[in-house]
């Protein structure tokens, strides 16, 4: 078989097959699978991409794990619309007082699941102290590989993805500056509070009304600071934040519509 018609299968499998191995292989989330953390994300896209006008935007790329199935499900379902996906692609640079995990305190509300994970981790890995450059599996991120995020979106053709590579207090800010168009959805996966509290407030203005914000880490047992800057935003606006619907061996996941 020639890597034309390769191609072509894979891509077909991709899109209008729940072959688990295929998503696996490329390291892209299964938009088909009823599991899908992201499964709400995705449903709302479906749901709406023709009754909402906008663009959808990804801040937190990592090795593209999203990215590349929101890309997909958008073909699938015959979208025009694009996705602009931030990141710096370096791993975090710099972490703010409210990433501590002390602010997991007595008085958080996942108090003790946080000290559970933390102890389970000792006991995994043998570290002697876990901190929040070490609390997540894929430590600082600095595994997230550009060229090869390129490699498959090229490989897969997705011209829907428009890449703003670099540090948000710098992308961001100047993007925004210029991009004038309204917003559709969001996923918000950017682990820390700086980012969190300067990327919300824009987003959420420029968010279409019913428009849709995947809050990733708000219920994070290991990253204290999207928590902290997204109600520190709800409460100032009078914005409430919602919860999904999961499973209950399943992680929490929450949202913001307007």
């Amino acid at each position: 078989m020639n890597n034309i018609k390769l191609k072509k299968t894979l891509y077909e499998d991709l899109l209008y097959k729940n072959n688990d191995y295929l998503f696996n292989s490329l390291g892209i989330d299964n938009f088909n699978k009823p599991t899908s953390p992201l499964r709400h994300y995705y449903k709302f896209i479906e749901k709406f991409h023709k009754k909402i006008k906008g663009d959808l935007f990804e801040f937190g790329v990592f090795n593209g794990r999203s990215l590349l199935a929101t890309s997909l499900l958008l073909k699938k379902i015959k979208s025009k619309k694009k996705i602009y996906a931030f990141d710096n692609f370096k791993g975090f640079t710099s972490f703010h007082s409210n990433d501590n995990l002390n602010k997991f305190n007595k008085n958080h509300k996942i108090y003790k699941q946080h000290l559970l994970i933390k102890k389970c981790l000792n006991l995994n890995t043998k570290k002697l102290k876990i901190n929040n450059r070490n609390i997540s599996t894929s430590g600082i991120f600095k595994s997230s590989s550009y060229t090869n995020l390129r490699k498959k979106i090229n490989y897969l053709n997705l011209d829907n993805i428009i890449i703003v590579k670099g540090n948000f207090e710098k992308t961001v800010l100047k993007f925004f500056k210029s991009y004038k168009k309204p917003i559709f959805s969001a996923n918000m996966d950017c682990d820390l509070y700086l980012p969190y509290k300067l990327i919300l407030p824009i987003i959420f203005d420029k968010l279409q009304k019913n428009g849709y914000i995947h809050i990733d880490e708000y219920f994070s047992l290991k990253f204290p600071g999207c928590k902290i800057a997204v109600d520190e935003y709800c409460n100032e606006k009078g914005i409430k934040i919602s919860k999904n619907k999961t499973f209950l061996w399943e992680f929490d996941r929450y949202f913001l519509k307007k």
